[in-house]
């Protein structure tokens, strides 16, 4: 079971990308390079710790989605940073850059990848802060469909974790935190947003 959560998990991380960029090639969303550069940084740092947690203990099925994630997100900063534009970084993603490396030489120094794990779940969420008010504010576009389906990869992925669950919840903490709360909620305020646009252009 553990593995077929696993398989599907990363079969749904795979779909998100390639949902992802049909939308960017549409122009429903817009990647900003600089937040990938985060997202690559942090998620380097991320698989590593995540394979050694004692929740974990190296299992590939019950990592799938954040490894397949991770590659894509490598692959996709390269496409964003040919085809878009690399914005300024603001504060906020210049704090979320260095935060990034700081968990990164904390944790090869400790070597404590627990608390190297949960200091880095901070900076992910930090990294999303730009694209909620963005939305929020109206600044930039997002289709809701690739992330709600980046949530649901990360649901399959907790199921894993949770069917042979042992008590140690940092290994819950990546998958419900960032895969759920993050890409569910850039999910939910996208959804609501095409709604709007919906019921406005019916409206003229």
């Amino acid at each position: 079971m553990i593995e077929l959560l696993g398989i599907i998990s990363g079969l749904l991380t795979i779909l998100v990308y390639v949902v992802y960029l049909d939308q960017t090639r549409k122009g429903a969303s817009t990647p900003n390079p600089a937040t990938w550069l985060i997202w690559l940084t942090a998620g380097a740092i991320n698989v590593f710790t995540y394979l050694q947690l004692p929740e974990i203990k190296g299992d590939l099925f019950k990592a799938a989605a954040i490894i397949t994630s991770n590659s894509c997100i490598g692959l996709f900063f390269i496409y964003s940073l040919i085809k878009g534009k690399f914005a300024k970084l603001t504060r906020i993603e210049t704090v979320a850059l260095i935060g990034a490396v700081i968990v990164g030489v904390f944790w090869k120094t400790s070597q404590d990848p627990r608390k190297a794990n949960l200091l880095l779940q901070i900076i992910y969420l930090i990294s999303f802060y730009p694209t909620i008010t963005g939305l929020l504010r109206k600044k930039m576009r997002e289709g809701w469909l690739a992330w709600a389906i980046g949530a649901s990869a990360y649901v399959f992925s907790t199921a894993s974790i949770a069917i042979d669950f042992k008590g140690d919840w940092t290994a819950l903490a990546y998958p419900i935190v960032i895969g759920i709360c993050g890409n569910g909620s850039v999910a939910i305020i996208a959804f609501i947003q095409h709604q709007e646009e919906i019921r406005e252009r019916k409206q003229l």
